[in-house]
């Protein structure tokens, strides 16, 4: 079963508190999404047919209409996971060139100290279930953090490599060759 504990809507996005025990069909969504755990087992994610942890150290991140999966660990138990949804105008408006505006650098994204503070404030909000004048602040600064570093994380591929593994468009792969 999936179920939304609590949901947050924001001027660029929105958070979701979830309570999952089975896994999620391949699907995709206008908007980029970052995938944190916060408590039961380890679990995965698939993002454009590779597989990428969930965990207390690692999250995902998935920019907007890549496919994507989520698998929970196979011992059945319950995952919270916080989920945000970035709406895809923040990535143009956030981004530094153009080569940044189409979403996250690379799907895995480390949780560092400053990451895991974000989460921690942004979690505090969705439980307090209160409307709170921070959440556009907590929820830009959580997604400026992981988009900084997947794109710095990314440096080490070749450009062209990594526009072709964004698109999953035939038409749009072809353009870029």
């Amino acid at each position: 079963m999936a179920r939304a504990i609590s949901v947050h809507h924001g001027s660029f996005g929105r958070a979701t508190l979830y309570e999952l025990d089975r896994s999620l069909t391949t699907h995709a969504h206008r908007e980029g999404h970052l995938i944190f755990y916060l408590g039961g087992p380890d679990a995965s994610a698939t993002i454009n047919g590779d597989r990428y942890a969930i965990s207390k150290t690692e999250a995902v991140a998935i920019s907007p209409w890549e496919p994507h999966s989520f698998e929970p660990s196979p011992c059945g138990q319950k995952h919270f996971v916080l989920t945000l949804y970035i709406k895809p105008m923040w990535f143009l408006e956030n981004s530094q060139s153009a080569e940044f505006s189409l979403g996250f650098g690379t799907p895995q994204v480390r949780v560092t100290p400053t990451v895991e503070m974000w989460i921690g404030r942004l979690t505090s909000i969705l439980l307090d279930d209160q409307p709170s004048e921070r959440f556009d602040g907590f929820l830009f600064e959580t997604t400026r953090q992981c988009v900084d570093q997947t794109w710095r994380s990314a440096e080490s591929r070749p450009l062209l490599r990594n526009m072709q593994l964004k698109f999953n468009d035939f038409r749009v792969r072809r353009s870029l060759r």
